[in-house]
């Protein structure tokens, strides 16, 4: 409903402010959270200050104090009011202010009602707060017991059960005391935005249940971070490198089938505190990536690379995939190499030393498993395998070869030189028998 409004001063510019209640009715030390509508029916620019009588400026905090609006712009700003416990119960008139920067002021007149209807009062003195994703965020409420008997509070939180923590649970109380609890929010990596969350108290003697509101915003800028590709590098076997990022206006790349190249990239913090940055890769068999992972400090960078081994001529898609671990925020970087036949043998597809920021063997693929270069230098080692091992047999029969043979020119000499001595004997022999003298 639209409330009677009280013009205080009149301006070329003009608003509506409207609230859904006239009547609200209270208990003792609960909150009650009033949305006001404020619309801009003026024909420029505006700006709207809210505020309340300072008889009662103790009971309401009012967020946001300040709103900015464009023609026929609307905004809600909430009241929060919370009489204090010590006020007698009765019917209170409450005005709430609202300025123009154009000098135009209206009053939103309600009726507050308070009655003393239960035992427990709540309050908070900071219940709106901005942070990080993956952040816990603190918030301290103050319980207190304003009934004449000993209450036993059972606490929660109106999110699910996983999101939040509080301490005690539950708070027993005498008449009269207080105690504050605290209330942990930490919500899931990958929620940000603007949340409402309700304080719930349940008293069990008296049966009343309060909920008081409180607010967190969670930044998604904590966690953003970009990446950008660099001019490829032609390399060579066993070439040491130096990783530097030359910027590029396009992702195309125009490579030569049979040559090797790198393509590095740079990993940009843009965030608001360090960060870890998970990588993956959906490539040909011959694109390999390396790191699959880098640490990030806030406002700085890290570089990693695609190993690209031109086997196949054609056109090919290429897609880095990045996600942060604390925010859980997804970037892609997609490339395309264009692989044709440039003419001449190409380069040996081995392992190259890179350095700069990383220094790494290029064989490593983004799992981290060690893996060989490419197929072709599978081949070319095994090649170079099998001819050693063969090279290695003709030697070893050339020894074993010349071992026989000498083995055998031995044992004929053997063979002779006892025939001779045969021979010599039986000649003896034969001699004496024939009586020569010269035997």
């Amino acid at each position: 409903m639209i409330l009677a409004l009280v013009c205080v001063h009149a301006a070329n510019s003009d608003f509506q402010a409207s609230s859904s209640y006239s009547d609200i009715p209270l208990c003792l030390g609960s909150m009650f959270d009033d949305a006001i509508t404020v619309t801009n029916t003026g024909i420029g620019l505006a700006t709207f200050t809210i505020t309340t009588d300072d008889e009662y400026a103790g009971w309401t905090t009012i967020v946001p104090a300040v709103l900015t609006l464009g023609p026929s712009e609307r905004g809600v700003v909430h009241d929060l009011i919370r009489p204090p416990a010590s006020i007698q119960p009765g019917s209170y008139r409450l005005n709430t202010h609202i300025s123009s920067n154009t000098g135009l002021e209206k009053v939103l007149t309600q009726t507050i009602t308070v009655s003393r209807c239960l035992n427990t009062g709540v309050d908070i003195q900071n219940y709106s707060f901005s942070n990080c994703p993956c952040t816990p965020t603190l918030y301290v409420f103050e319980l207190t017991n304003t009934g004449d008997y000993t209450e036993t509070y059972d606490l929660s939180v109106d999110t699910e059960q996983d999101y939040y923590t509080i301490s005690p649970n539950p708070a027993i109380l005498a008449p009269g005391q207080s105690t504050p609890v605290y209330i942990y929010i930490n919500l899931p990596c990958d929620m940000y935005g603007d949340f409402t969350f309700d304080f719930v108290t349940y008293s069990r003697t008296s049966r009343f249940i309060t909920k008081t509101p409180f607010y967190l915003n969670l930044r998604q800028s904590c966690y953003e971070f970009k990446m950008s590709p660099g001019r490829e590098l032609q390399t060579h076997f066993n070439e040491t490198v130096n990783l530097t990022i030359t910027p590029v206006g396009s992702t195309a790349y125009s490579l030569c089938r049979g040559n090797l190249y790198l393509i590095p990239f740079e990993i940009d913090n843009d965030g608001e505190i360090g960060n870890i940055i998970d990588m993956s890769l959906e490539a040909p068999y011959f694109v390999t990536l390396s790191p699959g992972a880098v640490n990030v400090s806030r406002n700085a960078n890290a570089t990693a690379f695609l190993t690209v081994d031109a086997l196949e001529a054609g056109e090919h898609n290429v897609s880095v995939i990045a996600t942060s671990q604390r925010g859980l925020i997804s970037k892609q970087l997609d490339m395309q190499l264009d692989i044709t036949d440039c003419g001449g043998a190409g380069n040996v597809s081995l392992p190259v030393n890179v350095t700069g920021n990383i220094t790494t063997n290029i064989t490593e693929n983004v799992t981290g498993q060690p893996q060989p270069a490419t197929i072709a230098g599978i081949l070319e080692i095994t090649l170079y395998i099998v001819l050693a091992v063969i090279a290695a047999l003709l030697i070893l029969l050339l020894v074993l070869y010349f071992i026989r043979k000498h083995s055998k020119a031995a044992k004929k000499s053997q063979r002779l030189l006892r025939s001779q001595r045969k021979k010599g004997r039986q000649g003896r022999k034969n001699g004496l028998e024939d009586g020569c003298p010269g035997y």
